[in-house]
């Protein structure tokens, strides 16, 4: 028995003539909003509010950087302003256990040891050099 599997998942669906319904929404807020602002203030500043925010919905409901939606782009960027910036290292602190040591921990310790020792190597290395003798 087949069964048909839907295809195109990742595309909205088309409500309203050739847009989506978020499309069609952020394209009739702009005149809306216009038209509801001319009861209050004088056509310039109508103008130049539709003049500002049409573009601005134009790109909400078309463009699609690198195949994102323009809206998870501006999410992206709000969400990288809000992050600290640099990234100050703190050292993790010593947790010992009372049980004890499984093999894994004492080929740890081991390999550990042996790291001090070639850093006391390195060390002795750096005071011979230092100094200027052989």
């Amino acid at each position: 028995m087949r069964y048909q599997l839907p295809q195109f998942i990742e595309m909205e669906d088309k409500l309203i003539g050739p847009f989506s319904l978020k499309q069609f929404l952020y394209l009739i807020f702009v005149p809306a909003f216009c038209w509801g602002l001319q009861y209050f203030v004088r056509l310039p500043y109508v103008i130049l509010v539709g003049v500002i925010f049409f573009p601005t919905a134009l790109l909400l409901a078309f463009y699609k950087p690198n195949g994102r939606s323009f809206t998870d782009a501006i999410k992206g960027l709000l969400r990288y302003i809000r992050r600290p910036q640099t990234y100050v290292w703190r050292r993790a602190p010593v947790v010992t256990k009372t049980s004890p040591q499984t093999k894994k921990q004492q080929k740890i310790k081991i390999n550990s040891d042996k790291s001090n020792k070639k850093l006391k190597d390195f060390k002795k290395l750096a005071e011979t050099l230092d100094k200027g003798g052989d």
